[in-house]
């Protein structure tokens, strides 16, 4: 994203690590920016809907660009270490964003790893696609669940070397309990 449009939602990243959303005005992101309130407007109908479209962008860009099929840990691990270095923003956001709208988001992405992760496990193991779904739901979930609690207590577990302890002990586990039933 370039151009003024961009430069609204570098403005309101750089503004969200500095204080909470709801003490973020257009007018503060408009002198961040060097833009008038009616450029903001122009291009978003109000501050909710720009969190939304930077949410929505920032789980695609991680999905597109760490995700790799034999190392779901590269995703994971870019997804963290996303949260730490904006761990303010990220915090902020959480706080603020009804919970249902932030579960979108990360029921999103942790859908995408499982299934990505799932398909290729899947590859030449005969009748899997039932087991498959079954797997992808529940490591989902998983996923989901560990990144809830990791929101809850601030990002201060370390969240690395934990999904890392994970995925070393579940590593082709999934292929074999594809290969059971």
């Amino acid at each position: 994203m370039d151009g003024t449009r961009g430069t609204i939602v570098q403005g309101f990243e750089r503004l969200l690590n500095e204080k909470p959303v709801n003490k973020i005005t257009v007018k503060d992101i408009a002198e961040t920016c060097g833009i008038n309130r009616n450029t903001f407007y122009y291009h978003f109908q109000d501050i909710p809907a720009l969190l939304e479209e930077i949410m929505e962008e920032k789980a695609d860009q991680l999905i597109v660009n760490h995700y790799q099929a034999d190392e779901p840990m590269e995703c994971i691990r870019s997804l963290i270490r996303y949260g730490m270095k904006h761990r303010n923003a990220v915090l902020h956001v959480y706080h603020y964003v009804p919970r249902e709208t932030f579960l979108i988001y990360v029921n999103r992405i942790a859908s995408r790893l499982a299934r990505e992760y799932f398909s290729s496990a899947a590859s030449g193991v005969p009748d899997s696609n039932e087991n498959a779904e079954a797997l992808i739901c529940f490591y989902k979930c998983a996923m989901v669940g560990l990144v809830l609690d990791w929101l809850d207590g601030g990002l201060e577990a370390d969240m690395e070397a934990l999904t890392q302890r994970i995925c070393v002990l579940l590593k082709g586990s999934g292929r074999e309990a594809l290969s059971r039933i």
